[in-house]
């Protein structure tokens, strides 16, 4: 329940940047929304992380723990096929890139209805 709980705050932050980068500061690529914003996504990845690694019994170590924080394209993956193994790894790391993309498309999302619904 609690990564639920994670994923849906990700995707409403994600939709809320969007609006708010499109909001005040139409127009430019990274504002300080999105400067804001970085330290509570890492936090909410984070988040996700220590819940999962809680439910598959993963003992977390600081080299993962502090790769999953810096450079979470890649050690997620890796977390991902450590803890469910080589095929439902690969379908967890494709749920991963899609939610990537997903975590895009609401950002993108948000600044058209700031745009459509307020600029115009």
């Amino acid at each position: 329940m609690k990564k639920k709980i994670v994923i849906i705050l990700f995707a409403l932050f994600s939709f809320l940047g969007g609006f708010f980068d499109q909001l005040l500061f139409p127009g430019q690529e990274m504002t300080y929304i999105d400067l804001a914003l970085m330290p509570l996504f890492i936090f909410l990845l984070y988040s996700w992380y220590y819940y999962d690694s809680k439910e598959f019994n993963f003992k977390r170590n600081l080299f993962v723990n502090v790769g999953i924080v810096g450079l979470s394209l890649f050690f997620i993956p890796y977390y991902l096929f450590k803890t469910r193994g080589a095929s439902k790894g690969f379908v967890a790391s494709s749920i991963f890139i899609a939610a990537l993309a997903s975590s895009w498309g609401l950002d993108v999302g948000g600044m058209y209805l700031a745009y459509y619904t307020i600029q115009i």
